[in-house]
């Protein structure tokens, strides 16, 4: 019996490659006009309508529309995670995600089906792709949230604990698409897979990249190959043998591993470089320079300090810590906990503007501020709101650029983005249960920056016109925004992680260098990479949320508000 199984499937497996090749080949991808119709087709309705309504920082997502499953659920979800203001308006476009996307899905499987070979019943083929559809939004929604909450503080860490999974995902439940069951991926369909990604990567980074003029070329030859990638997977699958023996659930099982893995390491590592700013910092406890240039030191979210003063930074620098818990009565900084770090940004900025003039007074000279992260932002709102502040120098260490991108409403509220704040909320449990990180995106800080979007999201690039500006970007936090013309000031990048870039000596002898003599240079390399991969990143964002849409937000209004409108309004509110 086992012998003629084998030989009818081989007989099967000829006969289909002598039906389908009509002579030496198989049909290449232009005997499927409907199915590159299609691919091509949406790609570029997209772009066409990102582009006209002025959301081209999400260009780089429209390619995946059509892409093989389940990127192209990944696309929809991202775009249902941002766009939603109630769970009942949820409950809606979730049943409308599953109809349009299983319905394509279906479509696109019969049109790819290879020509010669018996077509399953339509029926089937939507069933199928339903059932594939609902499953493969639950397996993607914990990594389109990290997305999400890349969008509100975009620190790369949260990009490369989402992207790699969403690729994993894919490789391992690509074939149920087309045929239904857990079957283990076969190596030619994951390598189309592969293919896939890489070529959406490309795609979305040429799109946000591109002159206007090349946006729908690009989109169209996206969509050609999304067309290419259907064919080959469906074929591949179409014409395979089903197995005879009930196989081990190795996919679940696979998923299940990635998962808890992914969380652990997503938790320590947030521990690790989002809150070592001061934990990396020179240990020896030597005292300042005193009578150097003065110098205010901010680390970033999650950072802690005992109290004891150190060489932090080499030279002659007078360096001061800030004290997220403030200053006692001698003015001398307090030593902080990490919570600390978590109160609203109009009390953090009020605590900078007292130890900033406290060190004034003490040198009687300008104090430089080198601020890290959350720092950073502390440092330029502070900045933004006291045109006369005592600061010549303003160093800014994996500054976050373009905070508040999306929105979400406070916890019991409605709003733009319920979803994604509750399962932020969810995934920081999961996190704190694992590895003891408190990553709650209910902190006062955070909070503060969402509800003030728009007096913040674009204020890094602001020139301060009595203040020498240097921001110095860790090449991972390329990943973390699409826009790689958001900077505005002078900029600096090093081939580092996001959070404790003082731990290292080359830093440290830079930033240093920088404060006594106003140059600094990372080298030619760097900066190009930084753009390149800035670029590349694009295609695996969540798309922004235009500060004209959100009723709830406080600030300037209009697309793109001046920095004297966001001035206004963060002296207004820290005020």
């Amino acid at each position: 019996m086992r012998v003629r199984g084998a030989v009818e499937a081989a007989t099967q497996r000829r006969i289909g490659r002598r039906t389908i090749g009509r002579g030496s080949r198989e049909p290449g991808i232009w005997s499927y006009p409907g199915l590159i119709s299609v691919c091509v087709l949406l790609p570029v309705i997209e772009v066409g309508l990102l582009w006209g309504l002025g959301m081209t920082s999400a260009l780089g997502i429209a390619p995946s529309v059509t892409a093989p499953a389940p990127f192209a659920t990944f696309h929809d979800l991202r775009w249902l995670m941002v766009y939603h203001r109630s769970w009942f308006g949820l409950a809606g476009e979730t049943i409308a995600l599953l109809a349009f996307r299983g319905g394509l899905t279906a479509a696109l499987v019969w049109l790819a089906w290879p020509r010669g070979a018996p077509k399953p019943p339509v029926n089937a083929l939507v069933r199928n792709a339903a059932l594939f559809t609902l499953a493969s939004v639950v397996l993607m929604a914990p990594w389109v949230g990290l997305l999400f909450g890349l969008a509100v503080m975009p620190i790369s860490w949260l990009f490369f604990a989402a992207v790699p999974p969403v690729l994993f995902v894919g490789l391992l439940i690509h074939a149920g698409a087309v045929r239904n069951g857990w079957q283990f991926p076969i190596g030619r369909t994951a390598a189309w897979i592969a293919a896939s990604f890489l070529v959406l990567t490309l795609s979305g980074g040429a799109l946000a990249a591109s002159p206007s003029w090349l946006r729908l070329p690009l989109a169209a030859a996206s969509g050609l190959f999304n067309a290419w990638a259907w064919s080959a997977i469906v074929s591949a699958l179409a014409l395979r043998t089903a197995p005879r023996r009930r196989l081990m659930p190795v996919v679940p099982l696979a998923l299940v591993v990635m998962l808890v893995l992914v969380a652990a390491g997503a938790g320590f590592g947030f521990r690790a470089n989002v809150g070592n700013a001061s934990a990396a910092t020179p240990a020896p406890r030597v005292p300042a320079v005193s009578g150097g240039q003065p110098v205010l030191l901010v680390s970033g979210l999650g950072g802690h300090w005992d109290g004891i003063p150190r060489r932090w930074l080499p030279g002659h620098l007078d360096v001061r810590r800030y004290s997220y818990a403030g200053e006692d009565a001698a003015g001398h900084p307090l030593p902080y906990m990490s919570s600390d770090t978590h109160l609203p940004l109009p009390d953090l900025v009020a605590k900078m503007g007292a130890q900033v003039d406290a060190l004034h007074r003490q040198s009687g000279r300008p104090v430089a501020i080198v601020a890290e992260s959350e720092g950073a932002l502390v440092a330029k709102a502070y900045m933004a709101v006291t045109p006369g502040a005592p600061v010549d120098q303003l160093v800014m260490l994996s500054p976050l650029v373009q905070p508040a991108r999306v929105y979400f409403p406070a916890s019991g509220d409605q709003g733009w983005g319920l979803a994604g704040g509750w399962e932020l909320r969810e995934i920081g449990s999961v996190f704190r249960d694992v590895s003891g990180a408190n990553v709650s995106p209910d902190m006062p800080v955070i909070r503060s920056v969402l509800n003030h979007g728009p007096a913040i999201r674009d204020l890094l690039a602001c020139p301060l016109p009595q203040t020498r500006q240097l921001a110095m970007f860790p090449l991972a936090d390329a990943v973390a925004t699409p826009h790689p013309s958001k900077i505005g000031i002078p900029s600096e990048v090093i081939p580092a992680f996001h959070g404790g870039l003082l731990a290292d000596q080359k830093v440290r002898d830079m930033v240093s260098g920088y404060l006594l003599t106003g140059e600094v240079s990372s080298g030619p390399f760097w900066p190009v990479a930084n753009k390149v991969l800035r670029a590349s990143a694009a295609a695996w964002q969540v798309p922004e949320l235009p500060l004209t849409l959100n009723p709830a937000w406080n600030g300037p209004s209009g697309r793109s508000p001046t920095c004297q409108a966001m001035t206004t309004s963060l002296t207004e509110w820290l005020r």
